[in-house]
């Protein structure tokens, strides 16, 4: 029976000095590193057969140029986690950026990247086998420049690490019956100087793998975000595929497999001068690729992940002089549903996973003490974002705006677009065409709760009439936001 998504429930009102959470869906945060007199970054989790969750994460140890990777586990779904312990070689260099992954027999497989000179230069290699970790080596050396990407497994518990250079292509070994691979470069002989990475990998039941992440062609345009594909059975890489049309340069990707198919979610700059930066989602099934969809305006780090055929996006936003951490779903009328999870002076999104029971979302943040930094955990039930029986839709309450579907639609001439709000606030309605783009724009300042209505009559910002077509209109009051379609004939 299909699955539907009921409406998440309101923000709670934002307490001074303290994060602000939504206690009625979300836990509080829950501390993971622990970190006392040090700063615990750049967090990795997954998940294995049996519900443990294992993380992994960088702490400084003695100075700015010392650090090391720490580990921790949960039993009992995030509640509570086993003191942090150190996994990384030495103790006179700086290790970073690391990735853990896990096999069907519960074997946990760590990458991280380390230096005595602080270059970043080794690629190392540790694993746990139930009992203890082995001496970490080296799987990639003499890299100068390198800059660790992403790993993954597949569904023979072929372990994959991928990394970049200086040559700009992106390079990968596997890890399978206890040897390492040599390295592979799939794209060296494209002519040109091309701009290739890898940020995001997954393998699908086929164990074939599906890989986002930057892609710049030589042709002078700006870097944008590209789909690599590499078929296991027949053993090779894809063309690359151009998702992105605009700039995309920092690395905001993320992606995730549902039904063999890729998901996505990435950065990049939208709009006409002044230029603004997006959220953007775009999907394939099968050889065929969706329209791409623009989520929210500003953001950074967005994530993905799908459960019961429910697509859920969480990123990191701004709120003046703050951060904010907001968790979108695809609702269902087919539009995208915001709400604000947890608020801060300081926070960083690094994942959005679940297991049989919770969504998660992973992050950094100074929540318990503001001098140090520490990596948390929130989660949510499943249960509380999807239902699996007869179709219910539970009502609106009283944070949540209401927005109707225009009338006429189609439409020529005039069109009108009606929205209730149950609780007042900044509030505008913008139209957008299928790329994102804003083409009008309503500014309506503060509103009180109450029954609203706007009159478009199909013109763009200067009055010019748009072309025939399906456009986008987006009610933003405050944090919260509703979206729906409508057709210019």
């Amino acid at each position: 029976m299909k699955i539907f998504v009921i409406y998440i429930i309101a923000f709670i009102c934002m307490v001074s000095g303290l994060p602000s959470v939504n206690s009625q869906q979300w836990s509080d945060p829950i501390n993971i590193s622990n970190s006392v007199n040090s700063y615990g970054s750049f967090p990795d989790i997954c998940v294995d057969t049996s519900g443990v969750l294992h993380c992994v994460w960088r702490r400084k140890i003695n100075s700015s140029n010392t650090a090391g990777i720490y580990y921790s586990h949960s039993e009992d779904q995030g509640d509570s986690w086993s003191n942090p312990q150190k996994i990384s070689a030495g103790d006179d260099g700086w290790a970073s950026d690391g990735m853990i992954v896990c096999d069907k027999s519960n074997k946990l497989y760590v990458v991280y990247k380390y230096d005595i000179n602080v270059g970043g230069e080794n690629i190392w290699f540790t694993k746990y086998n139930g009992q203890y970790w082995s001496t970490p080596v080296t799987i990639a050396d003499d890299w100068p420049g390198m800059f660790l990407e992403e790993m993954t497994i597949d569904n023979n518990d072929r372990v994959y690490v991928f990394w970049r250079y200086f040559d700009h292509k992106f390079h990968y070994r596997y890890y399978e019956n206890n040897v390492w691979s040599d390295v592979y470069t799939p794209y060296d002989t494209l002519p040109g100087s091309y701009f290739l990475v890898v940020r995001n990998a997954m393998c699908d039941d086929y164990n074939n793998l599906h890989c986002f992440g930057l892609y710049d062609p030589p042709n002078g345009s700006p870097t944008q975000t590209g789909y690599y594909f590499y078929n296991y059975t027949e053993n090779k890489w894809y063309q690359p595929v151009l998702i992105g049309v605009n700039d995309s340069g920092d690395p905001f990707t993320d992606l995730t497999v549902y039904n063999n198919n890729p998901y996505l979610v990435w950065r990049e700059t939208w709009g006409s001068s002044p230029w603004h930066d997006g959220t953007f989602y775009k999907y394939k099934t099968g050889e065929q690729w969706s329209e791409t969809e623009l989520i929210v305006e500003d953001p950074v780090n967005p994530n993905i992940d799908i459960i019961y055929d429910n697509v859920f996006i969480a990123d990191e936003e701004k709120e003046n002089d703050s951060d904010k951490i907001v968790f979108y779903k695809k609702g269902i009328f087919n539009q995208w549903e915001g709400q604000m999870v947890v608020f801060n002076d300081f926070i960083d999104l690094y994942d959005l996973f679940n297991d049989t029971e919770y969504l998660y979302i992973l992050l950094t943040g100074k929540i318990d003490d503001e001098n140090i930094l520490d990596v948390y955990i929130m989660k949510t039930p499943i249960d509380s974002l999807i239902i699996t029986s007869a179709p219910k839709i539970k009502s609106l309450d009283y944070y949540n705006p209401a927005l109707e579907q225009n009338f006429p639609n189609p439409f020529t001439n005039n069109t009108e677009i009606d929205f209730e709000l149950y609780n007042g606030g900044q509030t505008k309605l913008i139209i957008m065409n299928l790329q994102g783009k804003i083409v009008r724009e309503f500014r309506l300042g503060l509103r009180d709760k109450g029954k609203n209505k706007i009159i478009w009559n199909g013109t763009d910002m200067a009055g010019n009439k748009l072309p025939a077509g399906t456009y986008y209109y987006r009610l933003i009051v405050d944090d919260r936001q509703k979206t729906k379609s409508l057709i210019l004939k």
